[in-house]
């Protein structure tokens, strides 16, 4: 079974069968209801090798997904991505500079029920706001200032999610598997269907491990 397969290695890539389930409820949540903003965004950590995007970018046959690159994009007047479901956030540096003004510009975006979007070429134009982020960084003090409690409101839009790296051998595999599109439609079936979606208490659930 290729989707088993599939999912048994990505899972590989989280530290905790509690986070894994986390991240797939939360992807379950998204593609049954890709039009509503959830109340939480991810946070991986670490991880290089573990398809902390390639996974992600994989399903946009399927659901609205946009990849960009915090250091070039998120502060680009041109925002085209901003009308996508999922949001994938590469390269989130380590400076508490950088950190914050992600936060505030996500927490901006996440609380509003229409955004502005700006492409090239076009008029600027005001539409739903449907875009939830999974936020990447090669940096575990990065996690810290997503994580800390004393954050109050900005600790709850964040869940942090701790990743590791994926067997080269079975990392092949999977690369392999999200090429076949057959294989790669009923991955995001199984996500959708087999995977409880989370209600609003269940977002808040922490992380059992600490950020050191």
């Amino acid at each position: 079974d290729k989707v088993q397969e599939s999912l048994n290695i990505f899972k590989s890539g989280f530290v905790n069968e509690y986070d894994y389930m986390y991240y797939m409820r939360w992807l379950s949540t998204k593609f049954n209801d890709p039009y509503t903003v959830l109340p939480r965004n991810i946070v991986c950590l670490l991880g290089t090798g573990s398809f902390k995007s390639t996974f992600i970018e994989s399903i946009e046959d399927f659901i609205k997904v946009s990849k960009i690159n915090y250091s070039n994009d998120i502060t680009n007047s041109f925002n085209e991505w901003i009308d996508s479901s999922i949001v994938v956030i590469d390269e989130v540096p380590q400076s508490a500079k950088d950190v914050e003004r992600l936060q505030n510009d996500i927490k901006t975006m996440s609380g509003a029920k229409t955004v502005k979007i700006n492409r090239k070429f076009e008029h600027e134009a005001m539409i739903d706001n449907c875009a939830n982020f999974i936020i990447n960084s090669n940096y575990l003090n990065c996690g810290g200032m997503f994580s800390n409690q004393t954050q109050g409101e900005m600790f709850r839009r964040f869940r942090v999610i701790k990743k590791q790296i994926i067997n080269q051998n079975d990392a092949n595999i999977l690369y392999d598997n999200l090429k076949d599109k057959n294989i790669l439609y009923n991955i995001y079936e199984y996500i959708k269907n087999e995977f409880k979606p989370m209600n609003v208490n269940e977002f808040q659930e922490v992380s059992e491990y600490e950020i050191e």
